[in-house]
């Protein structure tokens, strides 16, 4: 969990919380492909010759070379890309849509197809770097994002945390809970 995972031709991954990904033990000579079931950050070297293309459940994205991240974890409903630099196309796996993002933008796949928005805020993709951050978020939210993180149930006595949305970082690389 966010550490950078090194790939032929200068490709890093950091791999979050619960996330899995396979891969050749060598790449084609036309083809990088990879499936990832979570969520992952790609920083992928530039190779218009052999396109990287990042498979999940939902939604496929293929990379010419680029700085990208991918939330898509099988047991979930949510997909979303968010491009930070480079160029990415994003195909549905029904192949019925597809876009092309550039950077700032990020798609979500909804029963309608990919609604694309513009982002300036990179603080929700610094989980690679250790650092959990929420943005008015609701209770619900931070404790799942928590328990997701840690592999833990949560549990609430105090419904009153509930009621309101919360901003702040949570720093899970010096951060020990407690076992019973």
């Amino acid at each position: 969990r966010g550490l950078g995972d090194v790939y032929k031709r200068q490709t890093l991954v950091w791999r979050n919380a619960g996330s899995t990904m396979r891969y050749p033990a060598s790449f084609g000579s036309d083809r990088r492909t990879v499936r990832l079931d979570g969520e992952g950050y790609f920083e992928v070297s530039r190779n218009e010759k052999v396109p990287f293309v990042v498979e999940t459940s939902k939604a496929d994205v293929e990379v010419l070379g680029t700085k990208f991240n991918i939330e898509a974890y099988a047991s979930g409903t949510r997909f979303e890309t968010a491009l930070i630099e480079g160029c990415v196309r994003v195909r549905s796996v029904n192949g019925e849509n597809s876009v092309v993002l550039d950077p700032h933008q990020k798609a979500v796949l909804t029963e309608q197809g990919f609604k694309v928005t513009e982002f300036s805020d990179l603080n929700p993709y610094l989980w690679r770097n250790g650092i959990i951050y929420f943005r008015d978020a609701s209770f619900d939210e931070i404790i799942g994002k928590l328990a997701q993180y840690f592999n833990v149930e949560i549990i609430i006595r105090n419904e009153e945390l509930l009621k309101r949305n919360y901003t702040g970082t949570v720093s899970y690389t010096h951060l020990t809970l407690p076992t019973t």
